[in-house]
């Protein structure tokens, strides 16, 4: 197969992916990160004498895994907030988190920023409210 053949059939790979309906569905890589894994696992003969490059290979590819299939599980139970949702939530929170006495405000802070829910968009001090407002 020449060059141009090869390009043209990676071209059609990434079209069949960028159509494929169900996109989200990271099943695959998933199944191909881990026969991966298994198939370096495999050459491995003595764990004592593996070269550092290829701990780190395995480290990063044993993480990725993890990550992906964190994704997938996030993906397929629908617990995943996209960034406009996330900054949206964000944004209604603040605007609610105003409308509090100082007290309240301050303690709904520090349990926000305790728990990173919003993490360092958590402004270092908000506009004094008072009961009256």
């Amino acid at each position: 197969m020449n060059k141009t053949d090869k390009r043209n059939q990676f071209a059609d790979q990434i079209e069949a992916y960028r159509s494929d309906p169900d996109l989200l569905d990271l099943s695959g890589d998933v199944a191909f990160m881990r026969a991966l894994r298994d198939q370096v696992t495999a050459t491995i003969t003595d764990p004592g004498t593996m070269d550092p490059t290829t701990v780190r290979m395995l480290s990063e590819l044993c993480d990725g895994i993890g990550k992906l299939v964190s994704r997938y599980d996030a993906i397929t139970n629908k617990t995943a907030l996209t960034i406009p949702q996330f900054n949206q939530l964000q944004r209604e929170l603040i605007t609610f988190i105003l409308t509090l006495s100082t007290d309240d405000r301050e303690r709904c802070l520090s349990t926000l920023r305790s728990t990173f829910i919003l993490g360092s968009g958590v402004p270092a001090a908000l506009p004094e409210v008072t009961d009256e407002q």
